[in-house]
């Protein structure tokens, strides 16, 4: 095992939660601290090794030392013998370029630049799936703040797919301010067309 996946732990270590304002919080602060233990423990090969996470002809170039201690996915993808490992390569398929760079600067900083909905949306997906947890609850904090009747539909498919407690709740709440109306709308039947599973729990959670 690398020695900069060894120290992940000491990034990811206890949850927190991370401000979003222009001055640094405490949070921030935090996880420079955290993120200066990983460098001044990591050789100076290691420190030098780079990364590129390639979508589709886009790339961006990240440190590996990064990568791994704000990720734990990241950071067992490169202790195994993987063509990732060999080459320091990563294609991404499932994430678009915007939100990957989003995630790649928060990695670096502990903070989120601002950025509209869809790729708010994008980014959350992206930080549950490579474990930056930080980095996700800031996404929950902030599509509930933009959650609305118009962008209802894609945070329910977020919601259930990503068993999200927090944002189902959400959901449910604004549904039932707005259920004489909602189950009438298109929204509701794009929901049963495309995802019936999330509309048959919609409907139990209403007991219809």
């Amino acid at each position: 095992m690398d020695k900069y996946c060894q120290h992940q732990k000491i990034c990811n270590g206890g949850k927190r939660s991370v401000e979003t304002s222009g001055n640094a919080s405490t949070d921030s602060l935090y996880n420079l601290r955290s993120l200066g233990a990983v460098l001044r423990n990591s050789s100076e090969s290691s420190l030098k090794e780079k990364v590129l996470l390639r979508v589709g002809e886009e790339t961006e170039t990240v440190s590996k030392v990064v990568l791994c201690s704000r990720s734990p996915v990241f950071a067992r993808m490169f202790e195994n013998d993987t063509r990732e490992v060999k080459e320091n390569v990563v294609t991404v398929t499932d994430i678009k370029m915007p939100a990957l760079k989003l995630l790649v600067s928060f990695l670096y900083t502990g903070k989120l630049s601002n950025c509209d909905f869809d790729t708010l949306c994008d980014l959350y997906y992206a930080s549950d799936k490579y474990d930056v947890a930080e980095l996700r609850q800031i996404c929950v904090d902030l599509i509930i703040r933009q959650i609305s009747m118009k962008n209802i539909h894609s945070v329910m498919k977020l919601a259930f797919s990503h068993n999200d407690e927090m944002l189902k709740s959400t959901v449910m709440a604004l549904i039932a301010t707005n259920i004489e109306t909602w189950f009438s709308t298109n929204e509701w039947i794009n929901l049963i067309n495309d995802e019936p599973k999330i509309a048959a729990e919609v409907l139990n959670f209403f007991n219809f």
